[in-house]
């Protein structure tokens, strides 16, 4: 109540302290702390009724309704402006940065997350005010009240206090926060139809053990009626944290399905623990959890799923992990194993053995998702199919002294071969003997070299197998790769002044991690240590290949939709 506005016109008087006469408690009083009623002093029957007019002609103002989405919407553009130009300061600058209340904006913005009291000042017009939800007039609890999620600075949601009985809650929340912040923003977007998961909705609010109660809200009349929308399609289990809400929006003919990940934040992560008798669907629910997380449509047909999780699978973006009594730290983090061999390109074998760091899955799908900055999939994708994989070394990958090659080729956009500084570009060098002989006058006889020698048989397979399109897949030592890339250029002689690595090739890199990855992830095999060589199709992992090769494309994709699950 705004008690300071009535008391001229009522010509009552107001006062903190309990009073010996006789006088009209009220509840709600904000210009006293919380957990106290101000007193307002009523002398005689007329001053009841003016009180009653008044409060009667002020419980509708706009003050009191719950702000629409449309308003505090507005009002975050607003302070966006302020926060850049400094535009609204006669509000805003009177309002700090809140410690526990702000809240979540529905729409994509770059910062979706904003200060809860200098938004309800904007609305009110007011400069002082608080910030909590003891009062109803509180900005968090008049925030919450209309549909708006509120949270910590760090997105994470908080949870209102159940003693205080004026903030709405259970089936009234939900269903304004599934209109606020699923249902609109689809129609801002002209969309046709939007389809929210139990699961997100309950991880965006903060709602824990809470699905019963969140699909028979969403499946419900009253959330129909309040969107506007027919009943919605309902996918089985339900209730279950899997379960989806298909809503039919409109026909507008340029619209399609909304993702979910696209109109609200993403959640924190959480732990989904499914448990029953056998035949009861966890299977079934595992492999489409997994499948939503990693932002691809769901079918609702077993076969169609499967055949979808298993391609995922096969890409390595989700792996499926047995705890049982025989794995251990090594198997499911990383642990030392034994390694036979040379541990670099250009080292001759060696005897005994070495002991190695190696990646669990955990390691390895956080590897995957930690690499993989743009998006995998899509229209545009790069596929392999109808192109030659070769497996390059640029320099040797454990000596410093060839640290620069590999560093310039990434820089400049190339691939470097070395051997001995002989133009290959003549016509003549498409034969194998032509590039031996040349080979021999330029060892003046030759030597030990013949046609199967690796300084015949590298500039030949370098300059005469390599087609534009190609892919080339850069080794680190024998057991990690460190980049992928596109061939695009034929080839070049380009001599350097120190002499060595004069044969290059123009590469659009497609993939790059310095620290290397297994090349086990991509292949079935260690590399051979050959500077240049095709890799066997039936050796190759093409789903990971595929999604290496495009998972750090930045060509108008911006963020990943979807990353690894396990």
């Amino acid at each position: 109540m705004i008690w300071d506005d009535w008391l001229g016109e009522i010509g009552a008087e107001a006062t903190g302290q309990q009073l010996a006469t006789t006088g009209l408690k009220v509840k709600e009083a904000g210009a006293l702390a919380e957990g106290l009623q101000q007193v307002l002093v009523v002398r005689n029957q007329d001053q009841i009724e003016k009180l009653l007019e008044r409060y009667l002609q002020d419980k509708d103002a706009p003050g009191k309704k719950p702000f629409t989405r449309a308003q505090v919407e507005a009002a975050m553009d607003v302070f966006d402006r302020y926060r850049k130009y400094g535009e609204d300061s006669e509000i805003f600058r009177h309002f700090g940065d809140p410690r526990d209340y702000w809240v979540r904006s529905s729409r994509d913005r770059e910062n979706r997350v904003y200060p809860s009291k200098p938004l309800v000042g904007y609305l009110l017009k007011k400069t002082e005010l608080n910030g909590g939800w003891g009062q109803k007039a509180d900005a968090a609890a008049r925030l919450h009240n209309s549909g708006f999620i509120i949270v910590d600075q760090a997105d994470e949601p908080v949870q209102a206090p159940e003693r205080y009985e004026h903030l709405i809650s259970g089936a009234d929340r939900i269903r304004l926060c599934a209109l606020n912040y699923f249902i609109e923003p689809a129609r801002e977007k002209r969309l046709k139809t939007v389809t929210i998961h139990a699961g997100d909705m309950a991880s965006a609010m903060g709602l824990k053990n809470a699905f019963p109660n969140i699909c028979q809200t969403l499946g419900g009349e009253k959330l129909q009626q309040l969107a506007q929308v027919p009943p919605p399609t309902i996918s089985a289990p339900n209730p279950s944290s899997s379960t989806t809400f298909t809503y039919q929006l409109g026909s507008k003919s340029e619209a399609d399905t909304m993702d979910q990940a696209s109109t609200t934040i993403s959640a924190s992560a959480t732990n989904l623990i499914l448990y029953g008798p056998p035949g009861t669907g966890k299977t079934f629910t595992t492999a489409a959890e997994a499948v939503r997380l990693c932002a691809e449509p769901v079918p609702q047909d077993r076969a169609e799923l499967m055949a979808v999780y298993q391609r995922l699978v096969a890409a390595g973006r989700i792996e499926f992990v047995t705890f049982h009594q025989s794995m251990s730290y090594e198997d499911f983090v990383e642990g030392r194993q034994p390694m036979t061999g040379a541990d670099g390109d250009g080292e001759a074998e060696s005897a005994g053995f070495r002991l190695e760091t190696v990646h669990g899955i955990f390691r390895r799908i956080a590897k995957r998702a930690e690499t993989s900055r743009g998006r995998s999939s899509g229209d545009d994708t790069i596929r392999l199919e109808g192109r030659q994989v070769f497996k390059m070394s640029i320099g040797e990958a454990n000596n410093p002294e060839d640290a620069h090659l590999f560093e310039e080729a990434i820089e400049d956009g190339y691939t470097l071969l070395g051997f001995d500084d002989i133009d290959w570009s003549d016509e003549k060098y498409a034969n194998r003997e032509a590039i031996f002989e040349a080979c021999k006058n330029h060892r003046d006889g030759g030597g030990d070299i013949d046609a199967r020698s690796g300084w015949v048989q590298m500039p030949f397979r370098f300059r005469n197998w390599v087609r534009q399109g190609d892919i080339v897949i850069v080794s680190k030592g024998n057991q990690q790769f460190r980049a992928i890339g596109e061939f695009v250029g034929d080839y070049e002689f380009k001599p350097r002044p120190e002499g060595g690595y004069a044969h290059r090739r123009a590469v659009r890199w497609l993939w790059v991690d310095r620290d290397g990855v297994p090349v086990s992830e991509i292949y079935s095999r260690g590399f051979m240590q050959q500077s240049i060589y095709l890799l066997y199709d039936s050796e190759l992992n093409i789903p990971a290949l595929e999604r290496y090769m495009n998972s750090q494309r930045s060509d108008g994709g911006g963020e990943p939709r979807g990353g690894p699950a396990w």
